[in-house]
């Protein structure tokens, strides 16, 4: 009698933490949250800065912390450093039923803006942040979050 007590308490205690378990798909917001608005119109706002970036599981923030993104309502994107010197590139945003994707390229192939070509899942946006993330091949999901600085 005791054994089953305990099966049905494991039970219900394992069916609890499922139910109760984040659902990251929960979290994207194609609309922008509160805002209501798109991330394609939050980002085209004001100059943005990353506050967080994985690549495999490594955290490469500090690589890229040096600069400021301004993204243009015609799909260009430029990046600046620290030293002034600016790269240029494109970012476009597709939204589906199920997912809001950010993509970014630059035209320069090399670090560490290479780190930021990909399709970035949007699972957040507000009107001053949009996080990503990302599911590699290997499994390990990267995230990706811009902050607004003006």
């Amino acid at each position: 009698m005791k054994a089953i007590k305990i099966i049905a308490l494991a039970t219900i205690l394992l069916t609890g933490a499922v139910s109760c378990s984040k659902n990251y798909s929960d979290d994207y917001n194609n609309s922008g949250g509160a805002s209501g608005q798109t991330t394609a119109a939050v980002i085209t706002q004001g100059s943005w800065k990353i506050s967080y970036i994985s690549n495999e599981g490594l955290d490469i923030t500090s690589t890229l912390s040096g600069y400021s993104f301004m993204f243009s309502a015609n799909a260009g994107v430029s990046a600046t450093n620290n030293a002034g010197v600016s790269t240029l590139g494109t970012w476009s945003t597709v939204a589906t039923q199920n997912e809001n994707q950010l993509m970014v390229n630059f035209s320069s192939s090399q670090a560490p803006l290479n780190a930021l070509k990909d399709n970035w899942n949007v699972f957040l946006t507000s009107s001053t942040q949009v996080k990503m993330q990302l599911e590699r091949a290997s499994g390990r999901v990267d995230y990706f979050t811009i902050d607004k600085i003006q």
